[in-house]
C-alpha cells in the first residue's frame, strides 16, 4: 500500500498524526459543546466500539482496511484522556489545554500498544484467553486478582465478555492515567505559582 514511502517517514508522520488528531477532537468537542460533558467521551467511545465491532473482519483485515480502523481505535483511546480532562478543565494545568490532550493522546497510544501485543489470538483459539495484567498492567493485575478470588475464571476467559473486559479494562486504565497526570499537574501548578 505504501511501498514507496521510506519507513523512517511514517514515524514521525504518525507522531504528527496523533497529536494532531487528539487536539483536533478535543477541539471539535469543546467548539460544539462549550465545556466537555463528563458523559460525552464514554458515549462516544461507546459508539466507536460498537462501529469496530460491526467493521471488524473475521480474518486479517484488507490492506484498505487497516487506517480506518486504526483511527476508530485512536478515537477510541482518545475518549478516556478527554474524559479525564474534563474533571479538570477549570483547572490551570500550567500549559494550553491542548496541549496536555496531545500530550496524553501520546500516553493513551502507548498504552494501545501494549493492549495490542499484550496478548495474541493464538493463545485464544479452543484455549483461555491471557490473563488482562498482560494487556493493561495496573488494572488487570487488579481484575486478574477479582476474577481468581471469586473463582470466575472459567467465566471470565473463556466468554464473549473477555472482550467487553478488555475494552472497558483498557479504557478505564487510559482515564486512571490520565487523571492521575492531570491531577500532578494541576497540584504542581498550585504549588509553583
Amino acid at each position: 500500500m505504501v511501498d514507496w514511502i521510506p519507513g523512517w517517514v511514517l514515524i514521525p508522520v504518525g507522531i504528527l498524526f496523533i497529536g494532531v488528531y487528539g487536539s483536533g477532537l478535543y477541539l471539535l468537542l469543546k467548539e460544539v459543546l462549550k465545556k466537555i460533558p463528563v458523559w460525552v467521551p464514554p458515549l462516544l467511545a461507546m459508539l466507536t466500539i460498537a462501529v469496530y465491532a460491526v467493521l471488524a473482519p473475521d480474518g486479517p483485515a484488507p490492506e484498505y482496511f487497516v487506517i480506518p480502523m486504526l483511527l476508530l481505535m485512536l478515537t477510541f483511546v482518545i475518549m478516556p484522556v478527554l474524559q479525564a480532562f474534563s474533571f479538570f478543565e477549570d483547572k490551570d494545568l500550567g500549559v494550553q489545554p491542548w496541549i496536555a490532550v496531545v500530550l496524553l493522546s501520546y500516553v493513551a497510544v502507548f498504552l494501545l500498544g501494549i493492549f495490542f501485543l499484550g496478548g495474541s489470538v493464538e493463545s485464544r483459539i479452543g484455549g483461555p484467553g491471557p490473563g488482562f495484567s498482560y494487556r493493561f498492567p495496573v488494572l488487570g493485575l487488579v481484575i486478574d486478582s477479582i476474577i481468581t478470588i471469586l473463582n470466575l475464571s472459567s467465566i471470565a476467559y473463556f466468554s464473549p465478555g473477555y472482550s467487553i473486559i478488555l475494552f472497558i479494562g483498557l479504557y478505564l486504565e487510559i482515564f486512571l492515567c490520565s487523571g492521575v497526570i492531570f491531577f500532578v499537574m494541576s497540584v504542581s501548578r498550585k504549588k509553583s505559582g
